[in-house]
């Protein structure tokens, strides 16, 4: 950001970016944030009171916190200038349950640093193989631009079922103090990099439709008739060429020994 003094100097202000794990008091304000968010970018856009029931259920801090004291959920936060700007939570078998970006912070990478940060952990500290979300019909483009791929054979229902496929690899002490720490102001942070998958878009794949055998013998019976019909067809025109050109010989006027001429004398 640029500042402008009456001087005429320009002063450059250095934007930190920071990515951690959420502990303790950050829980609530990770709820906060993500209650602003919703409230302003997700639910004017829902019709279904039982998802917003539902959202209210699960993002809550007594909730929150049970699950994550048990070891069954991860908090993320992102900080600009020690501002909360995003919160993401993943499960511990690497399944994404939120991702939340404040609008005036859109087109800055948060929301995919987030991701990345994710599946990281997901596959350095889990050993996940694999990180999944059940994201909203209008947020699935934007799991799509980021690696994840739509899962096949799974229920339909109101979610879109995504996959982000990951390898997973040995934890180094450096990463895990980098997971916790909060010096890092580095939005992808450091640690062993996780190989990605390439991007691609969902197969569609249709059911492929048997042939009942009534059809195969309807269609052979038909062949059958046709090539008989050919065949007849063509003997038919060869016995009728016949008939015509040699059911009988073309005089031959000079070859005929009983010649007669015109006053009826024979040659």
């Amino acid at each position: 950001m640029e500042e402008f003094y009456g001087s005429g100097i320009v002063k450059e202000e250095q934007i930190q970016m920071e990515i951690r794990l959420l502990y303790g008091n950050e829980i609530q304000w990770a709820v906060q944030t993500a209650h602003e968010v919703y409230e302003q970018c997700v639910r004017p856009y829902t019709r279904n009171a039982a998802e917003v029931q539902q959202y209210y259920d699960y993002m809550n801090l007594p909730n929150l916190s049970q699950e994550m004291l048990a070891g069954r959920l991860f908090l993320w936060g992102a900080f600009e200038n020690g501002q909360m700007c995003g919160v993401s939570a993943m499960q511990n078998v690497g399944h994404i349950t939120a991702l939340y970006v404040r609008p005036q912070y859109f087109r800055r990478r948060i929301g995919s640093n987030l991701v990345d940060r994710m599946c990281n952990f997901a596959a350095s500290r889990l050993q996940c193989g694999r990180v999944t979300v059940q994201a909203a019909p209008s947020a699935a483009n934007y799991f799509y631009h980021t690696g994840f791929t739509l899962i096949q054979g799974a229920p339909a229902g109101m979610y879109v079922p995504l996959e982000r496929r990951i390898w997973s690899v040995p934890m180094t002490q450096g990463y895990m103090g980098n997971i916790g720490g909060s010096g890092s102001t580095s939005a992808q942070g450091g640690g062993v990099p996780v190989a990605q998958p390439r991007r691609t878009k969902p197969e569609i794949t249709y059911p492929k439709k048997k042939v009942s055998a009534r059809v195969v013998l309807w269609l052979t019976a038909v062949t059958i008739a046709f090539a008989v019909a050919v065949v007849t067809g063509i003997t038919v025109y060869h016995i009728t060429q016949e008939g015509i050109t040699g059911g009988y010989e073309m005089p031959d006027p000079v070859g005929d020994e009983n010649t007669e001429t015109d006053d009826g004398q024979e040659l």
